[in-house]
């Protein structure tokens, strides 16, 4: 994935919707770390751009700390179920 620091978001956007049609994902996981702000500030309209395709997005924001395993695990689940 493009660093959000380097690419200009909105050929991040397409970059995002390209690689879902290329390799037929059912859904986008949007791994931010909480250092990063500017991941963190495009999340918004990453899940916006996402949603208006129907595209289900899970948002995760980390540390890199082993805790956040019970994070991604809970919130996998939903978008797992909701993409068939």
């Amino acid at each position: 994935m493009d660093c959000a620091i380097f690419t200009p978001n909105p050929q991040r956007l397409d970059h995002i919707q390209e690689m879902v049609t290329a390799y037929n994902a059912r859904g986008v996981i949007h791994y931010g770390l909480q250092f990063c702000q500017p991941y963190l500030m495009e999340s918004i309209p990453v899940e916006k751009a996402l949603e208006e395709k129907n595209i289900p997005c899970l948002r995760v924001e980390t540390d890199y700390g082993m805790e956040d395993a019970g994070q991604l695990k809970t919130g996998w689940k939903p978008l797992s179920s909701s993409s068939g």
